[in-house]
């Protein structure tokens, strides 16, 4: 009684484990693909065990038959259970013709068993045996028992295949689970191996032992892999070849997959990296995991060592079964192109076409931009106005493509001898304005000085004659204290375009300043420039 005791105890525990496996999967698998039929496996199992132990626990013939037909209540859809439960787990669906013809096998099962006392096609015949330590059954198979065994090999043995033959198509996230539940499987096999061999223990059943140490096996890879709790194998080649950067994230932010493309952006990004905390993997790119928080689809710059991207996210709640939130699929939309679309014909609409120079609006912008930086540190500020002399004669002269030549010339000249930080436009027809930022009157009269000769220097070739223009030139400048307000830029330039005028009276092809007007040449109407 010492070993039926023992096993007693094996099998007992063998049908609480199972019992809790199936209570934990009600809780967190339910939903996920595959896990309806854990628990119906595991579920069943543990009342197949609790059965089992009962029939052992009993002495008379009758009461010993009566628990072996409850166990066969639950036994013939075990074995099919696990099979769904695969199937599901990969994606793959089973057309209904078959999964009703594999759903009738266990019920016909169930049913000959039933009744065999009647037509002994399930067990050819049934006796009691008290020769060994506690009484058992001897039982000889009928023909239905060996259609029985067959189904359920046939079931087991395609559920380990349908597993491991999608090893080779899947990320190797997968494969660690995947296996486990190959190997959990195998193990119900074995049993069934001892028991046609008769290898195991006279009159005992080792069979729940074993399913539960099985389920044990998808338990552990339950716990430790959250194989249930993402996209199936199927979906994952779909989603493994997603172009799109894309991260899943589980109501708590942790994250449970993500594509190849978002494995580029962020490196510490791997598969260890599935189950973490995604404010402990994305610690490197707060800016995006501000975003993922947020959820503001709005687009952003994600800045690498090789390039920047432009990215607009995206955001999918994900919902179970029961329609309970259980996560959101962040997708990045790549908009690198549009954005770059959009900055050139930004770009475009701030240069004028003829000159490549900034056009008035867009002047006008910069330099006010300009002037406000400088007045938190303060300095000066200074204008230049100047235009070509005589323009209309080299229309008139040489026609107006010469003449937008000369434009071009002029334009160019003085965009090379500027610094970078200066600011030039042209104001409309000839006339052409700059903007110097922390630049006083004297040195921007040098500047006028050094344009106007360049200018004055250089050359076209219109018909094989080498064709020259000069410009007149106005300055003037301001002076901005620290933290103050910044001046506006209208009077400034104002001032500009009247010292310009007394250029262009003194005989063109000089500079004047606005130090240099005349009290009643500085009261005269001004025209509105800005």
């Amino acid at each position: 009684m010492g070993e039926l005791n023992i096993y007693l105890s094996a099998v007992v525990f063998s049908g609480i484990l199972s019992l809790v496996l199936s209570i934990f999967a009600i809780y967190k698998i339910s939903a996920s693909p595959g896990g309806f039929y854990f628990i119906l496996a595991t579920l069943f199992t543990a009342l197949y065990a609790f059965a089992h132990t009962f029939r052992l626990s009993s002495s008379s013939f009758e009461d010993i038959q009566s628990w072996l037909n409850v166990e066969y209540i639950f036994i013939p859809f075990i074995p099919l259970f696990i099979l769904f439960m695969c199937v599901r787990y990969v994606g793959l669906k089973i057309p209904s013709w078959l999964f009703q013809m594999l759903c009738v096998l266990p019920v016909v099962t169930v049913l000959m068993k039933q009744t065999s006392h009647l037509h002994s096609y399930f067990y050819a015949s049934v006796s009691l045996d008290n020769g060994g330590p506690f009484a058992v059954l001897d039982l000889v198979p009928g023909p239905w028992f060996y259609v029985h065994s067959i189904f359920i090999f046939f079931c087991l043995l395609c559920s380990v295949l349908i597993l491991l033959r999608q090893l080779q198509n899947v990320s190797s996230k997968y494969r660690v689970p995947t296996l486990i539940m190959a190997a959990g499987i195998c193990i119900p096999i074995l049993s069934g191996i001892l028991h046609i061999f008769n290898i195991q223990p006279t009159g005992l059943d080792l069979a729940p032992v074993f399913l539960a140490v099985s389920f044990l096996f998808h338990g552990f890879a339950l716990v430790m892999f959250p194989f249930f709790l993402v996209a199936p194998i199927a979906r994952d080649r779909v989603f493994e070849n997603m172009k799109e950067p894309v991260i899943v994230l589980n109501k708590s932010d942790m994250i449970i997959d993500f594509t190849r493309p978002m494995q580029k952006l962020v490196p510490g990004l791997s598969d260890d990296s599935i189950g973490k905390a995604a404010d402990i993997v994305l610690a490197d790119s707060p800016y995006f995991l501000k975003i993922i928080y947020q959820e503001k689809e709005e687009d952003f710059t994600w800045e690498t060592e090789d390039t920047n991207y432009h990215f607009n996210p995206r955001f999918s709640s994900i919902y179970d079964r029961n329609n309970k939130d259980v996560g959101k699929i962040v997708t990045l939309i790549d908009v690198t192109a549009r954005v770059e679309i959009e900055k050139e014909l930004k770009e475009l609409a701030t240069i004028d076409s003829l000159t490549m120079l900034l056009n008035k609006a867009a002047f006008i912008e910069r330099a006010n931009e300009a002037n406000r930086t400088l007045s938190r540190k303060g300095g000066y500020v200074s204008m230049i106005m100047f235009d070509i002399d005589f323009f209309k004669e080299v229309n008139d002269t040489f026609g107006h493509e010469a003449g937008d030549r000369a434009l071009r010339n002029v334009a160019l000249t003085a965009r090379d001898n500027l610094r970078a930080s200066d600011i030039i436009g042209r104001f409309g027809g000839e006339e052409f304005i700059i903007c110097l930022p922390n630049v006083p009157l004297k040195t921007a009269v040098k500047i006028a000085e050094n344009l106007r000769r360049k200018i004055a220097e250089s050359s076209i070739s219109i018909k094989d004659q080498s064709v020259s223009v000069t410009s007149s030139f106005g300055v003037a400048s301001t002076y901005t204290a620290a933290g103050t307000l910044p001046p506006p830029l209208c009077p400034i330039a104002e001032q500009a375009d009247q010292a310009l005028y007394k250029a262009k009276s003194r005989g063109r092809n000089c500079v004047q300043s606005n130090l240099q007007l005349a009290p009643s040449r500085q009261t005269e109407k001004k025209r509105n420039l800005f």
